[in-house]
């Protein structure tokens, strides 16, 4: 009897191994990879979620006359964070084959085993998925730092009049549980190699009515290859969520995509997904980087605290003519990596500095409430945007 088959009866000394030596060998050497594959698994996807540790504050000041409330959510900052800036490439032609050729696509549930794909080339920054004969299922990854995929058309959710919220206590829909929506969002982070945390904004289209309305008027102008059954509107309800990206410890921007006056384009690097009900994963929106094309830029350096980053609001405020504007309101602080690039190609990469963004609403005398976000650098605390 030689050494593995003695191991093995002493890790396991069960009726299996009383049967015939080379079945009970087999069976067991099944079991065990079985175990160690299930072992794998559970261990990959808890390293998908990052664990957030949020804190809130609550405080009122008199900003020259114009009333500032925080009454905000602040995700905290582990003790010994330090800050940089960075610079990053967009995504090389060579990456986005070798990485596509990687990425698992069924796992994503887009089925590429009909069609071909498109090599990116000068005039086309996308590695692509083109279905025989119709546009979806589709999947690509562009230059642009995008991952795409819809495994079929994705327009009766965008076309959906339903609202966003940042938090929901019951995470469902009929026939579609909140564990079965995280185990299909796993993948996509494991494809991209990036952690998640807590949901940023989500919304729930379990209205079997409204979904099938969605589909009957989005029917109407689509062509007949890429309409939706209305009268399986319950397959279609579904849970589409934004979540926050950080990579190798980093929590990158998940505001709203900005502009500035200086011609400055600030993409989100979030993910975007929406799952049904009957269908899987019906849409992926996510930013996907190459991290060895990122540089520091400077020297690693404490972050000005909460409390610091307030003072620096208080004070732009206080030196900022608002007419018309009655109160400001902050919602939520978060230590983020914000990219800024010069131009909608980023044709000469991203830079990424570290800031406070903080969510905040303007009330106009009129009554009308405009929500956005604004970011503060990490260590001048001078505001970015």
């Amino acid at each position: 009897m030689n050494q593995i088959w003695e191991k093995e009866r002493l890790i396991f000394p069960s009726p299996i191994l009383t049967q015939q030596g080379g079945k009970s060998v087999k069976r067991m050497c099944v079991l065990l990879l079985a175990v160690l594959l299930f072992c794998i698994s559970a261990a990959q996807a808890e390293s998908v979620w990052i664990e957030e540790e949020w804190s809130h504050i609550q405080q009122e000041y008199d900003c020259d006359g114009l009333p500032l409330s925080i009454d905000a959510q602040v995700l905290e900052v582990a003790e010994g964070t330090t800050v940089r800036e960075y610079h990053m490439e967009r995504l090389s032609k060579s990456f986005l084959v070798s990485k596509g050729k990687q990425i698992d696509w069924a796992s994503l549930n887009c089925d590429t085993s009909h069609g071909t794909w498109r090599m990116p080339d000068d005039t086309f920054g996308t590695y692509a998925f083109t279905s025989k004969g119709c546009v979806y299922p589709a999947g690509s990854i562009n230059t642009l730092c995008n991952l795409f995929v819809a495994a079929f058309s994705p327009e009766y959710i965008y076309n959906s009049d339903i609202g966003w919220t940042d938090h929901i206590e019951n995470i469902s829909v009929p026939g579609l549980t909140e564990e079965q929506f995280k185990r299909a969002i796993e993948p996509v982070a494991l494809a991209c190699g990036y952690q998640l945390g807590n949901i940023s904004c989500i919304r729930l289209g379990d209205d079997k009515e409204k979904i099938r309305e969605s589909i009957l008027e989005v029917n109407k102008r689509s062509a007949k290859e890429y309409r939706l059954d209305p009268e399986k509107a319950s397959d279609y309800l579904f849970i589409e969520a934004y979540y926050p990206v950080y990579y190798q410890g980093l929590s990158l921007y998940s505001g709203a995509y900005t502009s500035t006056s200086g011609n400055i384009e600030i993409p989100n690097m979030n993910l975007r997904i929406a799952v049904t009900a009957g269908y899987g994963t019906a849409m992926i929106d996510s930013i996907i980087l190459d991290t060895s094309t990122l540089a520091p830029t400077t020297e690693s350096q404490a972050p000005i605290c909460v409390d610091e980053a307030v003072e620096c609001i208080v004070n732009r405020y206080t030196n900022m003519f608002m007419p018309g504007i009655k109160r400001v309101t902050l919602h939520q602080m978060m230590l983020e990596y914000v990219p800024m690039t010069g131009d909608v190609s980023a044709s000469n990469g991203f830079s990424l500095y570290p800031a406070w963004v903080v969510k905040y609403t303007l009330e106009q005398e009129s009554g009308e409430q405009i929500t956005t976000y604004q970011a503060y650098h990490a260590v001048t605390g001078q505001p970015l945007f």
